[in-house]
Formats: C-alpha cells, sequence, structure tokens
C-alpha cells in the first residue's frame, strides 16, 4: 500500500504539474489573444464610438443651425410681408391724395368752362367784350394743359413707386430663396 501511496503521490504531483503547464500554456494563449485580438478590436471600438461622437454632435449643431435659419426665414418672410403691405399702403395714400388733386383741379377746369361757356353766351347777347373771353379762354387751356401735365407726373411717379415696389420685393425673395438653399431640408439633417 506504501507502494501505491507513492505512486499515487508521483501520478498527483505529475498531473498537478501537466495541469500547471496546461494553465501556464493556457493563459499565454489568452494574453497572446488579448494582445494580437482584443486589444485592437477594443481600440477600433473606442475610435468608433468617438467617430459616432463626433457626427451625432455635428448632426445636432447642424440640426440647431437648421431650426435657427428656419427661424430666421420665417422672419424675413414675415418682415417682407409687413414691408410689402407699407409700401403698397403708402403708394396707395399717394396715389388717393393725386386722385383728390386731379379732381380738385377738374372740379376748377369744369367752374371755368362753365364760366367761359357763360361769357359766350353773354358775349352772343353782346354782353361782354371779345378781348376778356379770349383772355379766359387762355386760361382755361393753361389749367387744363397744368392738369394734363399734372396727371403724365402723377403717372410717372406712380410708376416708379410700383417699380420700387417690384425691386424690393425682388431683393427680399433673393434673400430668402438663398436663405432656402443653404438650409438643408428637414429629413435630410438627421
Amino acid at each position: 500500500m506504501h507502494l501505491q501511496q507513492s505512486e499515487l503521490d508521483t501520478q498527483a504531483a505529475t498531473l498537478a504539474a501537466a495541469q500547471a503547464a496546461d494553465g501556464e500554456r493556457l493563459a499565454g494563449q489568452l494574453r497572446e489573444l488579448r494582445d494580437e485580438w482584443l486589444a485592437p478590436l477594443m481600440a477600433l471600438v473606442a475610435r468608433q464610438a468617438e467617430e459616432i461622437g463626433r457626427l451625432t454632435a455635428e448632426r445636432d449643431a447642424a440640426c440647431t443651425e437648421r431650426d435657427s435659419l428656419g427661424a430666421e426665414l420665417a422672419s424675413v418672410e414675415r418682415e417682407a410681408r409687413i414691408q410689402t403691405s407699407h409700401n403698397y399702403l403708402r403708394a396707395t395714400e399717394r396715389h388717393l391724395q393725386h386722385v383728390d388733386t386731379l379732381h380738385r383741379e377738374i372740379a376748377s377746369a369744369g367752374r371755368l368752362v362753365a364760366a367761359v361757356e357763360q361769357r359766350v353766351v353773354e358775349n352772343e347777347l353782346g354782353h361782354a367784350d371779345d378781348s376778356q373771353l379770349i383772355q379766359e379762354l387762355r386760361l382755361t387751356v393753361h389749367t387744363l394743359e397744368s392738369s394734363l401735365a399734372n396727371a403724365h407726373y402723377v403717372a410717372a411717379t406712380l410708376s416708379a413707386t410700383v417699380s420700387d415696389l417690384v425691386g424690393q420685393r425682388d431683393t427680399q425673395l433673393a434673400r430668402v430663396r438663398d436663405l432656402e438653399s443653404s438650409t438643408p431640408p428637414a429629413g435630410d439633417a438627421r
């Protein structure tokens, strides 16, 4: 039995040594696996996580800029509508003032024509002097020519006002188009 015990102890020691050698060999293989495969893989995962973080930050910044530009565009459009309305109202007021002036001048010319007609009637009846009639006719012609010149001036002023309004509208629309072209569509940013 003693021999068997010694044999068992030897076998146990041999087995323990073999297990220790296997354990050391396995540990070496694990270190080699860690150094050759796992470490580069972990470095790649870390780089990709950094890249994802950077891309997420860029996307968030682009979305914020898009939202800001959208708000600015809405503000520019609102201001353009308001300014166009103000310009239109001012032009309309000026036009109405000119029309009122023309109506007064036409009424005045009508009164002059009525006075001339009265003079002609009086002249036919022999109550008025011809030179006074000619003078009144000249005055009426001069007044009518002045009214006509004023009407041409009003037409030119209104034409210039409309041209200015169209130019302002075109400028504002160009600015809006520039903002639209520099703003990515909402679906592309995310």
